[in-house]
């Protein structure tokens, strides 16, 4: 299943929130450095939609706010 997330950085407290057309739209404490607000993003995915991290995988936009993940069914 690929899902399509607008990440907002440096935000004061961390949220997901559902936007139109199934986009969703996250913000993380996290400065997008080093690849820390990645991992931090795939870190609130999983436990927002409560699978394990290693069934989530950024797909798309690694350097973008703009984001494609993918999320491997467990079934």
């Amino acid at each position: 299943m690929l899902i399509r997330v607008k990440v907002k950085t440096n935000a004061k407290k961390e949220e997901i929130t559902a936007q139109p057309k199934n986009i969703f739209a996250v913000s993380l404490k996290e400065k997008p450095q080093e690849n820390v607000a990645n991992k931090r993003l795939v870190l609130v995915i999983g436990k927002h939609l409560r699978i394990p991290i290693a069934n989530i995988r950024i797909v798309r936009g690694h350097k973008s706010p703009h984001k494609v993940i993918s999320i491997n069914d467990l079934l």
